[in-house]
């Protein structure tokens, strides 16, 4: 807690959003945004062709890129204007600058504005190759930034079907009180039925002079018949060896659903376990925006062609402790999202099991303080158990998401061979069982501790 703790006053004192949602311009201004150190002043503004773009600094609140030849992608990143509207090929012709190097760039395709950037259309533009590096560059952010605001605009709907979602789990709970045995019945039936007539309709249709739509014979369906009654004699088989454990598991079911029925608030927990989760999500990509644009801003000369000469932009230098703050902020959101899902699935349990055993019989009844009592056991008694838990967890997903950056760089850098790429898949594929197995160990370990 301490370390998150640090990590988010550090982000917060050298951190800036401004730079992510609205972007920086060459002489290190953010677009739009008013009280820069090198803000345009208003003659440079509205200067002739200048002007075209946005008379007052506040107007310009798009970052436009310009696309030349053997001028490198990164190079670009750093060369933006700020702009009022996205330039439009063929209506537009030139972007001026407005800072001390006066440059003109020539609009070479047609954008449109994303959540404060001009992401390049593909349809009318030159220099498609570098169009496809920029729009990549561009993308992950500007998408990321609208699909929020966009999930903000129509927040009250996403809680409508939010709390529908809730409702009608409480009835589909409510109803496998009374048919969880028939729903099961009428499942594995269908299901047998579904293979047997499957590899009936095809024996026919292969043993048969029909032809297809193509006008060509069925050769494959005799095959697939045999395949297919296999496939429908092993399933009868598992039913027959496995009906005690499927019958066991339904009255599982029918008594897990007499719980939701005698304690709805139940539905509950989960639903606020899904919202401090989305709380905790919200804060962690934020601070992960204020640790990516804590840099500072620094002077720097590039080389760009026609005519060929070296500008002065000013681009961010990261913070060389920015990298290890973020990947402390990823274990710590893990850590923190398992133990979340650790605390929802123990005081769902302890609800569970204060009801079984609340009286003997059927004739069951919710305690008073049911949830109450949950959580006071769960964070008093066994807080500890459940972050040593979500802790191994934690630290089996760091390593999978370690390995995959391990893999991606490997990639940027050669080829890799088919002998490597078969070792990540058995890693990842070894991992993921790991991972499973922690999961179940976990669960169970939780509910033997709310039993005892």
């Amino acid at each position: 807690n301490l370390v998150l703790l640090w990590v988010t006053y550090h982000a917060f004192v050298r951190g800036n959003v401004a730079r992510l949602t609205r972007g920086m311009d060459s002489d290190g201004n953010i677009c739009g945004l008013a009280g820069q150190p090198h803000q345009p002043t208003s003659r440079r503004l509205h200067a002739p062709g200048v002007s075209d773009f946005g008379s007052t600094w506040k107007s310009r609140r798009f970052i436009w890129f310009p696309v030349k030849p053997k001028v490198s992608i990164h190079d670009t990143l750093r060369l933006g204007v700020c702009v009022d509207h996205c330039p439009i090929l063929g209506v537009n012709t030139t972007v001026k600058t407005y800072g001390k190097t006066s440059l003109t760039w020539p609009v070479s395709y047609t954008s449109r504005p994303v959540m404060g950037r001009c992401i390049p259309q593909m349809h009318d533009a030159k220099n498609i190759q570098d169009l496809k590096d920029l729009t990549a560059s561009l993308r992950v952010t500007a998408w990321g930034f609208w699909c929020i605001h966009n999930a903000w605009a129509i927040r009250w709907v996403l809680a409508a079907v939010g709390i529908s979602a809730i409702l009608m789990c409480f009835f589909w709970t409510f109803s496998l009180t009374f048919f969880v045995m028939p729903i099961a019945h009428f499942t594995l039936a269908f299901g047998a039925i579904l293979l047997g007539g499957s590899s009936f309709i095809l024996w026919q249709h292969g043993r048969s002079d029909a032809v297809g739509v193509l006008g060509e014979k069925c050769w494959w369906c005799t095959g697939a018949s045999i395949v297919l009654f296999v496939a429908f004699i092993l399933y009868l088989l598992l039913l027959v060896f496995m009906i005690r454990h499927i019958h066991l598991a339904l009255d599982v079911i029918k008594i897990a659903s007499k719980v939701v029925v005698s304690l709805p608030h139940i539905l509950g927990v989960p639903f606020i376990g899904f919202v401090v989760f989305c709380a905790f999500t919200l804060w962690w990509f934020y601070v992960t925006a204020l640790l990516s644009t804590s840099a500072k801003v620094e002077s720097e000369r590039i080389q760009v062609p026609f005519p060929i000469r070296t500008v002065t932009v000013q681009s961010l230098h990261k913070d060389p402790t920015s990298t290890e703050f973020t990947w402390m902020l990823l274990f710590g959101y893990l850590w923190g999202t398992a133990l979340l899902s650790a605390i929802t699935y123990m005081v769902t349990a302890f609800i569970a099991v204060f009801w079984y055993f609340s009286v003997p019989g059927d004739d069951k009844y919710a305690p008073k303080g049911t949830m109450k009592h949950a959580l006071v056991t769960t964070f008093r008694y066994h807080l500890g158990t459940l972050a040593l838990g979500s802790l191994f967890l934690a630290i089996v997903q760091m390593i999978r998401i370690v390995l995959h950056y391990v893999e991606k760089k490997a990639r940027k850098v050669k080829e890799t061979n088919q002998a490597s790429k078969f070792l990540m898949a058995c890693s990842h594929c070894c991992l993921n069982c790991i991972e499973r197995f922690v999961k179940f160990v976990d669960h169970n370990a939780y509910i033997v501790t709310c039993v005892e």
